[in-house]
């Protein structure tokens, strides 16, 4: 095993502890995302300084993770500001990107949506709210072209859906993709 998959398998244990924490008490803590999240640069330096005895290569290492935590926060920022997410989600992401870098915190981040969108639709057409749903997302979708809440449906009109276990099941898929070699 190589240190990209010690890192993988990192952002696995992150995440898992994530959906378990989610499933229970419908919050991912701080210390739980925020921990990860400053730590993956240090240790992306460190393995970096390891192999090649670089400084430039410890700083490109780390910048990577930083670059990693930014642009896996892009998407689910977005959709935090609308409501569309929670922010340990949001911050979960980032840590994802920051421990596995851009690329694998890309593919993780695509899975836990494609993957948490299926089971949304699941959840929503097996308690009959298709339709309503369909609504809010497209009140939703208003609120945020026109850069306010006041169009966003009340939180009670809204279909909750614990999101950690979708990144879990996304960062799992993409490390195995990655393991397998594809």
């Amino acid at each position: 095993m190589n240190a990209h998959h010690w890192m993988v398998l990192a952002a696995v244990v992150v995440t898992a502890v994530a959906a378990w924490t989610d499933l229970r008490t419908g919050e991912i803590p701080n210390r739980v995302t925020l921990v990860p999240l400053a730590l993956a640069p240090f240790v992306h330096a460190s393995i970096a300084f390891g192999a090649e005895r670089s400084g430039w290569a410890a700083l490109v290492a780390a910048g990577s993770s930083l670059l990693g935590a930014a642009v896996c926060l892009l998407i689910p920022l977005a959709l935090f500001r609308v409501g569309a997410i929670g922010g340990g989600d949001t911050k979960l992401f980032a840590a994802v990107g920051a421990i596995g870098r851009p690329e694998f915190g890309v593919h993780a981040e695509t899975y836990a949506f494609v993957l948490g969108m299926l089971y949304a639709i699941g959840l929503v057409i097996q308690q009959r709210k298709l339709g309503s749903t369909l609504g809010n997302v497209a009140a939703i979708f208003r609120g945020a072209a026109r850069s306010s809440s006041q169009t966003n449906p009340a939180p009670a009109d809204m279909t909750q859906v614990r999101f950690g276990p979708a990144i879990l099941a996304g960062v799992t898929a993409a490390g195995c993709l990655q393991w397998s070699g594809q």
